[in-house]
Order: structure tokens, then sequence, then C-alpha cells
């Protein structure tokens, strides 16, 4: 894959995100106010359950069929494999999907008490089973799709559902509250899913592939050796920020939940294309790595450069208006967020960085070392969240994680700095990022310490160190290269928008 095609990919899965995220916050912002703090929480508890069922029950699945797709088949025997593989993989999901709803069935109020100790939330849970089957079946036409390289048709479908979302799920919370929220948006995940299902049929045909239901022993085996260790590493994660999350509701009580749901809404704006472009990476890096030998280093490191300084521009950004947007978007109600959500900026950027360290671990077979990086984040944030949890509430969660993120992301770098050596690439321009991240950091902790709009002065101040964040992130961290790139990039965009002014 070239670099122009993977940048055109890149460029329509972070439009359709940004689409996406941007609808997203409108939707927020509308929860936000119209179900207050209490009742956001608790659709916060749906859409918390139904992701984490889903990550118990997919089994690795979905990245075995995307790796596999997106390394190509070129004759009719590999074909041939790819309809089985293709098959069997659908079959699982659909299997994985049954077991979650009805695991959120059977065991809603037994998770309520044990998770939340509010039992009035059973009922939610077991509505959450609902969402978990859909999205099996979605991240399985999601992963063939990718797999396939169809991106813009999968963009164009996921622009589409999100603005469908934002009306439905608005729509819905002001003619009937929570009920009405959830139910509209379960309605739309339903909807999306019929739609990505014949997109992805079309895709099929156009590539001569059908689901052949043969072998199918064989191909289910041969997709589990692959994604279940990817799954393991995975899995890990989600019982601890279940209940870390649990933990928060019980000390600091559910309004916390519905800060934390908050919160993310701002960390999307810095994760929004890290996350968008994790499907086109992980393509990019398997075809490199079956085609490409010894590139795969390089690929890898230039990832990480762009994504940190886009990370870090956004998040220095972000924080520098977080006291205004907080009120602007939410609230007054929400300002005693304005220390946590700091916090997750900054665990924003390691999140990002993380992303990209992931997906060239799965695209590259490295599964071993993932599951271990993720087993080390996962006992971190459990410790450091049992501890902080009691007495600073949501904030001691989010510096749990902020911690876990950073010694895994130190842990990989030890463990990997030999086979870059080896491939001939340096990491001096990414130790260069080190005091961008520390400043960010400094003034997270002052807003956790003095939380409250800054004063006129603060405010230029903040304005002057993200302008010089700007040109030490262009300067230090790219290389000449990749600024010329940025450059024309910027050129043409300016370009287009003074051709339609």
């Amino acid at each position: 894959m070239s670099l122009g095609q993977y940048a055109r990919n890149v460029g329509m899965l972070v439009g359709q995100s940004f689409v996406q995220r941007v609808l997203g916050m409108v939707t927020t912002i509308v929860l936000a106010r119209t179900l207050g703090a209490t009742n956001f929480g608790v659709y916060s508890v749906v859409t918390a359950t139904s992701n984490s069922a889903y990550g118990l029950v997919r089994l690795g699945v979905d990245a075995a069929i995307h790796v596999h797709t997106a390394e190509g088949f070129g004759d009719a025997a590999t074909r041939q494999r790819m309809r089985e593989l293709l098959a069997a993989g659908f079959l699982m999901l659909v299997f994985a999907g049954g077991v979650g709803g009805l695991g959120c069935l059977v065991l809603g109020e037994r998770l309520a008490l044990a998770i939340y100790e509010k039992p009035e939330l059973a009922v939610w849970i077991r509505v959450a089973g609902i969402a978990v089957f859909l999205q099996c079946l979605s991240q399985f036409f999601y992963a063939t799709l990718v797999g396939l390289h169809c991106f813009s048709e999968y963009a164009r479908v996921m622009v589409a559902s999100a603005v469908l979302s934002v009306a439905a799920i608005s729509l819905g919370a002001l003619a009937a509250g929570l009920t009405g929220a959830v139910a509209a948006l379960i309605a739309v995940q339903a909807v999306t899913v019929g739609w990505l299902g014949i997109v992805m049929r079309a895709a099929l045909r156009k590539e001569n592939l059908r689901l052949a239901f043969r072998n199918t022993a064989a191909r289910t085996k041969s997709l589990l050796v692959f994604g279940f260790p990817f799954y393991v590493s995975g899995l890990i994660s989600i019982p601890v920020v279940y209940v870390l999350q649990g933990m928060v509701v019980r000390h600091a009580g559910l309004e916390e939940l519905g800060y934390l749901r908050a919160i993310m809404a701002f960390v999307a704006i810095v994760a929004f294309a890290p996350t968008s472009a994790a499907a086109a990476m992980i393509s990019m890096f398997a075809r490199t790595r079956a085609q490409e030998h010894g590139a795969l280093a390089v690929r890898i490191v230039q990832n990480v450069r762009m994504i940190l300084v886009f990370a870090l521009l956004m998040a220095a950004g972000v924080m520098v208006l977080l006291p205004w947007l907080i009120p602007l978007l939410f609230g007054a109600q929400y300002m005693p967020a304005l220390g946590a959500a700091s916090v997750a900026l900054v665990t924003a950027v390691l999140t990002a960085i993380s992303g990209v360290v992931s997906n060239a671990l799965l695209s590259a077979r490295k599964v071993v070392l993932l599951f271990a990086i993720t087993v080390l984040q996962a006992i971190i944030f459990l410790g450091f969240g049992s501890y902080f949890i009691p007495a600073l509430g949501l904030t001691g969660y989010l510096t749990a994680e902020l911690l876990g993120y950073l010694a895994a992301l130190l842990v990989t770098l030890l463990a990997t700095r030999p086979w870059l050596r080896a491939n001939g690439v340096r990491l001096g321009r990414l130790i260069g990022a080190a005091p961008l991240f520390l400043i960010l950091a400094l003034y997270s902790v002052r807003l956790v310490a003095l939380p409250g709009v800054p004063s006129p002065v603060e405010a230029l101040a903040g304005f002057g160190i993200l302008l010089l964040f700007l040109l030490w992130a262009y300067c230090a961290i790219l290389e000449p290269g990749e600024r010329d790139r940025v450059r024309r990039m910027a050129e043409a965009g300016a370009a287009r928008i003074w051709k339609r002014s």
C-alpha cells in the first residue's frame, strides 16, 4: 500500500470520525442538560455495560478477520480460504452476541448489586444485552469492510448513522427522558447494523467473495489461534474498568459517572483522529509486514510521531479552554469535573500512542508482548485505583489510569528498542516531546488543586504556551520530510477554504 493511498484512507476515516465526534458531542450536551447528572449516569451504565459485555464475548475474532483479510488473497486457494474464514467469523460473532445478550438478561440484578450496589439499575443492564448482540454483528461487518479496504463505503454509512443518532436520541430524551434516549440508542444501532450488512454484501460481490460454510471447525481454530491471545489481552482491562467505575459510584455517587461521560466527550476531541485511523493503520501495517521486509519499524515510528504531535496539540488546546467549555456546553453543575477532565486529557495523549503500539503489535502478530503489556497496565490501574478512588473519587480513577498507561508505554519502549535499532530507527525526536508532556501534566495539577476559571492573565499565558507547543512540536518532533508534508497539507487546505470563500 502506497503512502498516498494510506493517507487517503486515513483522511476518509478521520473525516468520518470528526463528524461522529461533533454530533456525539451534541448528543452528550443534550443528554447532560435534559437528563441531569444522575440519569445521565444511568445512560452511561447502559453504554458501559454493552461495551464491556461485547469485549468479554468477542474472543478477538474481529481482529483476526481484519488482519487476515488485510494481508490479501491473490489466488483461488487463498480466496476460498477467505470465504471460509469469513463464514466462520460470522457464526462466531453471532454466537458471541447471543451469549453476551443472554448474560446481561440473566445476570442483570447480580451485576447491579455487585458492581454498583444499586438494584434499580438491573433493568438497564438487561436492556444493554440487546446492544451487545447488535454490536457483535456490527463489528463483523466493520472488520470485513476495512479488511477489504472499503473505507469510503464504511465511512459513508457511519456518517449517516451519526446524523440519525443525534436526531433520534435527542428527540427520544426530550420526549420520554431516559427511557426514550435508551430506546433511540438501540433503534439506531439496529438500523446501522442492517445498513452495514447491505454494504458489506456488495463489497463481497465486488471481490468475488461470499460466506462459504465449509471447514468451519478448522477456520474457527485458525481465527482463535490468532485472535484469542489478543482478546485475552483486552479482556483483562474490561473487568478492571467496570469494577473501578463501580467503586467510583459507591464512594463518590452516581453523578460522578455522569461527569465521566461528559469528560469522555472532551477526550474524544483528542482521540478521534488516532482512533479513527486505527483500521487503516492496521491494514497498512499488516500489508507492510507481508510485502515490505524491514520497513515496518520505520512505518510504526512515523505513525507514532504524527499521532503524538496531533494528540499533544489537541490536548493542550482543549485544556486551555476547559474552564469555559464545561459550563458553556454542559452547564455549571458539571464544573466539579474540571480537575478530573484535565487529568483525562493528559491520559488521552498516552492513550493515542498506546493505540498505535497496539495496532503495530497486532499487525506484527506480537500478541504475547501485547498481552504482557496489558496485564501490567491493568495491575497498575487496579492497584492505584483502589488506593486513590476512596479519597479522590473520579480524579483518583483517572489518575490511576494515567499511571497505568505511562508504565505500559515505558516497558514497551524498553522491550522494542533493540528491534527498532536493528532496523535503523532512532528515537531522539520522540524524546523531544517530553517537555511538552511535562508542561501539560503540570497544568493539569494546577486545575486539580485550584479548580475554577483562570484569571485573564493566566488565560493569555495559556494561549501563548499553546503557540509555543505548536512551534516546538513542528520543529523538534517531526522530521524534515514530515514537516514538508504537513506544510503542503496545510497550504492545500487553506487554498480550498480561500477558493470556497
